[in-house]
């Protein structure tokens, strides 16, 4: 007979969940009546921020909210508190929130500490492995250390996943660049400029990932 799980179990899971999603629908309609009352973004974001610290206060032991409050910070460029939110939520599910360990793997690139970093994608991608961003994060972090074939492998893998990511042609290209193997440089270069002049004006990333897919493929062409 096939193993069954204890109606307790299932109660227990779900008593865990409850006070989370309410909660989660209380702040979905304070952020409504917010969105129609500030018309400052200044001012709508630091209530905001209200809100999710208050979400945490309701449900300190949920890892989510802490997840929560940890990206709200980030976008709004509060690093310290963001990285401080993001640690909590990961020690709360004991390491298990991927999300939790991608958002501070990001934070923590752009702080330039790159071996935590690889550290925290590497982890996401043991927990997922399909993970595109991940996958072209974590090469990008190990092709500035001089790992170019593990971040070749990453980057491979991300091209499996997604082929018409512009990121992943760019990083490519210029990890063939700089391991001297121009044709194929030249061959993701020029994928990664059609992909992106069909997305011209689509935004300033966009536009900058462009810029610097034009600039390498006008390396590569001059380069013997």
């Amino acid at each position: 007979a096939p193993e069954t799980r204890p109606l307790t179990e299932g109660s227990v899971h779900a008593l865990k969940w409850t006070p989370f999603l309410l909660a989660i629908i209380a702040l979905a309609t304070s952020q409504w009546w917010n969105d129609y009352v500030f018309s400052d973004q200044v001012a709508r974001d630091a209530q905001v921020l209200r809100r999710y610290r208050h979400l945490v206060k309701v449900v300190p032991d949920h890892d989510h909210a802490h997840l929560t409050l940890g990206i709200q910070l980030k976008q709004q460029g509060q690093t310290k508190q963001a990285r401080q939110s993001l640690e909590k939520a990961i020690l709360l599910s004991d390491k298990k929130n991927t999300e939790a360990h991608f958002h501070l793997a990001m934070l923590l690139s752009a702080a330039k500490e790159i071996d935590g970093s690889i550290r925290h994608h590497r982890i996401v991608l043991s927990q997922d492995p399909e993970r595109t961003e991940s996958h072209v994060q974590l090469a990008l972090a190990l092709q500035s250390r001089g790992e170019h074939e593990q971040s070749e492998h990453h980057l491979q893998q991300a091209l499996k996943l997604d082929d018409d990511l512009p990121a992943i042609h760019v990083g490519l290209g210029r990890l063939y660049l700089e391991t001297h193997r121009h044709t194929e440089a030249q061959s993701h270069l020029q994928r990664a400029v059609s992909l992106l002049e069909a997305r011209k004006g689509t935004g300033p990333e966009s536009d900058k990932l462009l810029e610097l897919a034009r600039s390498l493929l006008e390396t590569s062409s001059a380069t013997p």
